[in-house]
């Protein structure tokens, strides 16, 4: 029997005229005493409760509920058998039992028709006698149901009772969780809060006093809250993780739009509990928690990413980057494809995202800088993003079309040892020169630059030279020619070998008598041809005061071998002192290893074995010296197979098995005619293993060894700058200086239009530099000493062709 009211008047009235029916069906009215009170919201329920008629009194649901267990709740069955008994023991009194539908509302009338099989039950409860002939009443408000009871609505054994109330007083919102808030604090400052069943259902007796959003962390309430729908007086916000309720429930704005992955879950829970929702910022909080209050681009980004103690701390600084950042910069790319924000996946997406980039050229500056600081913090991609990153370099370099080697070498970073082994290979073949790619590989640049041995007498500045050439050839895997032809005249013979050997001083003659050093560092396996990288390194340290003082190139005794040598560096020292060892390039150049990535483990191990020394720097005066130097040219040589021998250091020098041995321009025979050393490439037996550097030999890069002294003291030397020549042409662009004053160190170079030139030495105090690209509107030119201006001078020049003049001589 179902009746609809547009105002409490006259419900109320209704009640009354309930209470005392006399007509037909009397007898039914007062057998069954239930009547169910539909409201659209708690305004209007609550309204009822206040205002209800007088006689009617209260009863909660709550009193059905154990208190030793506040969250469980009462099955439908066990609801209506409680309502049913209470009907049957009631006084002779009304009563409205309440919030009946706070617990109705999460029964199952889905699949179990739970909802309905508890209102057909309690609809049937019937009063006792004495109730029945008092006329009592037992109401039973519903809010928000309204769809639920639809099928109750014309059940003429049912009683319902509808209020539609004329104005739209809003509904609740319920936010659920499952049995925790996250550690957010200060909820029940700007929201309702409730844990347990019986909280929810004493929380009705608030009235007024409830806020638009309730939050309830009763796992059973969090458990049923799905059979809840439809609802006209609540909606529903299910949270089922930290996320969901600072962004579903809390409404707290993060920039993030999407679901996070279960893996950066653990995140969200650590970022919840830190929050208080009444002072909570985002912006300011990352601000303040990781002292990041510039953040102005993507570079920006990947220094803070660095500076973030913690996991957490980088996801919560990734979480804001996106947020604020440009969202069509290169670095916001990158990071919005992440999964899980760790080091190797970000650096992973920044190098290889720009391939799939139609216009790379915007790109290329902000990757080259986050790459460059992810190379300086040592961060290792996996070999899948490696391998990607050198076939897509390595296929661009080799189609004009798509770039070439422009595009390519712009592309190249100094983050992975496959990009270091393309602009290894790209120099070496010609495709791009050194300078292109000195900002990403300094250390290769470094390595390639000329000795600058500018006091080396007349007679031994082959050697530079030479050693220009061995470098190319080191780094091409393969043997220049003019490295044979200077070996072929230098090591013609023993004779010839002997001649310029004689010419350099050996390491103990050079250090004999320094009382002023105080430290001996030996690089086992250190060559010549190291000099420019060390420099480099060194003058790093200026800003510690560690300065270069000298520069030596000596000897080793023969054999060029750790046993032969190592004992005389030892006699450099005092007795009982032992001979500080570090960076063992002789160990690496022995084991097997590929082209070119031996030549960036040899830079690695002598770069920090150098900056170890350097680190730990107290002010001594330091020299490093070496034993012997590596080939890595023997490998390219066959062996000469020579029999009688008993070969060592694969070959590079045997011992002579049985008599005398014949004399011969491949090999020499030392004093001691037991011992036969190469003059040549070629080794004495078999040819030393591919991969492999090799010593013991008489090559210039295994006889001549560097000795560097570095102190706390700068040198303080006196130039003198003088131009030779100030009229340069076309045919001989070469300006030429007299420079007095210069130490071992010192590097003089010339810098002309904006492009710096090396300085030759031509013997004592003259020097000349290398072709100028000349310009007729630059006619100034500047050299510098270490860097420093010491002189800068007019010049005249003439970029025409000069002609011959045919008549000169008539």
């Amino acid at each position: 029997m179902y009746k609809s009211f547009n105002s409490l008047d006259a419900l109320f009235a209704y009640i009354q005229e309930d209470k005392h029916w006399t007509g037909a069906n009397a007898s039914h009215y007062n057998r069954y005493p239930v009547r169910f009170v539909l409201f659209d919201n708690f305004s209007d329920f609550n309204e009822f409760i206040v205002n209800r008629p007088t006689g009617i009194y209260k009863h909660s649901i709550d009193t059905m509920i154990d208190i030793e267990s506040p969250d469980d709740f009462l099955s439908y069955t066990e609801l209506s058998r409680e309502i049913r008994a209470f009907t049957k023991k009631i006084p002779i009194n009304d009563f409205v039992i309440y919030p009946f539908s706070e617990m109705a509302r999460f029964y199952d009338n889905e699949e179990c028709k739970e909802f309905d099989a508890l209102i057909t039950t309690i609809r049937a409860s019937q009063a006792p006698e004495d109730a029945q002939e008092e006329h009592v009443r037992i109401y039973i408000p519903i809010v928000g149901m309204q769809k639920k009871m639809g099928r109750f609505m014309n059940d003429n054994s049912t009683f319902v009772w509808e209020f539609k109330s004329e104005i739209d007083k809003g509904t609740y919102n319920l936010v659920v969780t499952n049995g925790t808030i996250y550690g957010v604090s200060g909820l029940s400052d700007k929201y309702t809060y409730v844990k347990t069943l019986y909280e929810w259902l004493k929380l009705w007796e608030k009235g007024g006093k409830i806020k638009q959003t309730i939050i309830s962390s009763s796992p059973n309430i969090f458990a049923n809250t799905h059979f809840a729908q439809p609802d006209n007086a609540f909606t529903y916000t299910e949270c089922k993780n930290a996320y969901q309720f600072l962004v579903n429930g809390l409404h707290i704005d993060f920039g993030v739009t999407e679901e996070p992955c279960n893996e950066e879950m653990h995140y969200w829970e650590q970022l919840a509990a830190k929050i208080d929702v009444n002072t909570f910022n985002f912006d300011e909080f990352v601000k303040e928690h990781l002292d990041t209050f510039t953040l102005q681009d993507g570079i920006d980004f990947i220094k803070s990413w660095f500076d973030c103690e913690t996991d957490f701390d980088r996801w919560l600084l990734s979480i804001y980057f996106r947020k604020i950042a440009d969202k069509t910069g290169y670095i916001y790319r990158a990071v919005s494809q992440c999964t899980n924000l760790s080091k190797s996946e970000l650096f992973s997406h920044i190098a290889t995202l720009i391939f799939d980039e139609p216009n790379k050229e915007t790109f290329i500056s902000e990757r080259l800088a986050a790459m460059k600081l992810a190379a300086e913090k040592g961060v290792q991609i996996p070999d899948m993003a490696r391998t990607k990153l050198k076939a897509k370099l390595t296929s661009i370099a080799i189609a004009p079309e798509q770039g070439g080697y422009y595009l390519a070498t712009r592309l190249l970073t100094p983050l992975t040892d496959e990009e270091l082994q393309l602009a290894i290979r790209w120099v070496a073949q010609g495709n791009v020169s050194i300078n292109d790619i000195k900002s990403i590989f300094p250390d290769f640049y470094s390595y390639l630059q000329p000795l600058n041995l500018n006091y080396l007498e007349a007679a031994n500045q082959w050697i530079l030279e030479y050693f220009d050439c061995y470098r190319i050839s080191k780094i091409s895997d393969t043997i220049n020619e003019r490295v044979s032809d200077i070996m072929s005249e230098k090591n013609a013979n023993s004779t010839s070998f002997l001649n310029w050997y004689n010419n350099f001083r050996t390491v103990k003659t050079i250090l004999h008598n320094r009382s002023d050093i105080d430290i001996l560092y030996w690089i086992d396996g250190l060559g010549v041809d190291w000099i420019p990288f060390i420099r480099n390194i060194i003058d790093k340290f200026e800003k510690e005061h560690v300065y270069l003082n000298e520069i030596h190139i000596a000897v080793a005794d023969l054999p060029t071998i750790t046993a032969i040598n190592k004992p005389i560096l030892q006699s450099l020292l005092p007795d009982n002192c032992p001979l500080e060892r570090i960076g063992d390039l002789d160990s690496f150049a022995h084991s097997a290893k590929k082209y070119p990535q031996y030549i960036i483990g040899e830079m690695r191990i002598l770069e920090k074995a150098i900056t170890q020394v350097l680190d730990k720097y107290t002010g001594k005066k330091i020299a490093f010296v070496s034993d012997h130097g590596i080939t890595y040219l023997a490998q390219h040589s066959n062996g000469l197979k020579l029999a009688g021998l008993n070969p060592n250091h694969e070959g590079r020098l045997a011992d002579i098995v049985g008599g005398n041995y014949v004399s011969d321009n491949k090999y020499i025979i030392l004093d001691d005619k037991r011992t036969i050393c190469s003059l040549t490439h070629q080794s004495l037996t078999d040819k030393v293993n591919m991969g492999h550097g090799a010593h013991g030999g008489c090559s210039p890069e295994e006889v001549l060894v560097p000795i560097i002294i570095v102190s706390s003291h700068k040198n303080a030397n006196t130039y003198s700058v003088t131009i030779d020549n100030d009229e340069i042409d076309g045919r001989q662009p070469n300006l030429k200086f007299t420079i007095k004053g210069l130490a071992s160190v010192d590097v003089p170079t010339l810098e002309y239009n904006g492009v710096i030139y090396h300085l030759l030495n031509l013997g004592g105090d003259k020097f000349e530099s290398e072709r100028l690209n000349l310009v007729d509107t630059a006619t100034r030119a500047v050299v510098r000493i270490n860097n420093d201006i010491f002189g800068t001078f007019n010049i005249k020049i003439s970029t025409g062709a000069v002609e011959d003049d045919l008549f000169g001589d008539l």
